[in-house]
């Protein structure tokens, strides 16, 4: 028997919790990938298992499935018809029981931070979507404490580029032009 607790590869367990509602009625599916720190929101109105699945399989047609699901007892994953989903998929369905809930820490320690950036979009009216998306492009882009990449290397096996890589002025990017040719001639 795997133990769920090893994270061996990106992608091979994932941690899932719903957030909400919120002002507006809806609902956010956050899961992260416990290797990578990766996080994924997804919008909801509706947080029933049908809902949930939608989601999820939406998910893994982008990223693959996990060999592992963490999730806590709510009734959009311990419904049959999630027992059913896993099997069908081929995931193993750990369920965090209500006396360990520091157990699903990735993905409720990430929700504080989705509820805060829900929170000032709603007090400041800005688009809650876009919101989030800001806030998912930071975190992701920002090296994890724990790991000392970002989310975005560590599953991608890449950088991605970001709003802020095209901050550097025009003056910045030619002296770094004028730098990378004066290297090269001393390199040769």
């Amino acid at each position: 028997m795997t133990n769920v607790n090893t994270k061996p590869a990106k992608w091979h367990t994932l941690a899932a919790d719903y957030g909400g509602p919120y002002p507006d009625g809806h609902y956010n599916l956050v899961v992260i990938d416990k290797r990578t720190r990766y996080p994924v929101v997804e919008q909801t109105k509706t947080t029933t298992t049908r809902a949930t699945i939608e989601k999820l399989r939406n998910l893994f047609s982008t990223h693959g499935i996990p060999e592992n699901l963490e999730t806590d007892n709510g009734s959009s994953f311990s419904s049959n018809e999630f027992s059913n989903f896993a099997t069908e998929m081929g995931f193993h369905h750990h369920k965090i029981t209500p006396e360990h809930p520091r157990a699903n820490g990735e993905a409720e320690n990430f929700m504080k931070l989705l509820n805060k950036t829900e929170q000032i979009a709603h007090m400041k009216d800005n688009h809650i979507n876009d919101a989030i998306q800001d806030m998912l492009m930071g975190y992701r882009s920002t090296p994890h404490t724990a790991t000392g990449f970002t989310p975005y290397e560590t599953l991608m096996n890449r950088n991605v580029r970001t709003k802020s890589d095209h901050v550097l002025n025009n003056n910045e990017t030619e002296n770094i032009d004028k730098e990378i040719t004066q290297r090269d001639k001393e390199y040769k």
